[in-house]
């Protein structure tokens, strides 16, 4: 099985030294017009940190239809879950693991979000008590969803900005 590791970071592209792994550097809307010339049929890795690049990327892949997993700093190492059908593994990784999610793509175990969720990942760049505001929720119960979301996700950051990264993987690439 062949996969393609798509980075903003030349060090880790450079670093990869696999047949069956090929590297391309992604940092800007030039590379992305290639990108969208690739097989629909490819495995797609994506280690793209810089979040507009990141979602830009995900949604040339998504018109190809191509099998990918995102690649966050924000998730602990050796973990991964599998929601919307797009599997988001931690930044720190070996390929091996990689590989093996990919062969196993459609037998992974799908987890989802509930609507509440949901609700809650949108506001999450606001304080607890905004959020429990806006959805009519006590602040125990938005604080409850919030670690859901995070125990969900396998976090190993439980800051905002590690939240922020979550969503804008999840949320700002849906089309």
């Amino acid at each position: 099985m062949s996969a393609i590791l798509l980075s903003d970071n030349q060090y880790l592209c450079s670093g990869i030294k696999s047949p069956k792994v090929a590297t391309l550097f992604i940092c800007g809307e030039l590379e992305i017009e290639k990108l969208r010339k690739t097989n629909a049929f490819t495995n797609i890795i994506i280690a793209i940190e810089h979040d507009i690049l990141r979602n830009n990327v995900i949604r040339a892949i998504k018109k190809a239809r191509s099998r990918y997993i995102v690649l966050l700093n924000a998730i602990e190492s050796d973990c991964y879950v599998k929601i919307d059908n797009i599997i988001y593994s931690s930044l720190r990784f070996n390929l091996l693991p990689l590989q093996n999610l990919m062969k196993f793509y459609h037998s992974l175990h799908q987890h989802t979000f509930t609507r509440r969720e949901y609700d809650v990942l949108k506001l999450v760049h606001l304080e607890n008590n905004k959020i429990a505001k806006r959805l009519k929720l006590s602040q125990k119960t938005t604080s409850t969803y919030r670690m859901k979301i995070q125990e969900k996700m396998h976090m190993r950051a439980k800051n905002q900005l590690a939240m922020h990264r979550v969503k804008s993987a999840i949320l700002d690439q849906k089309i």
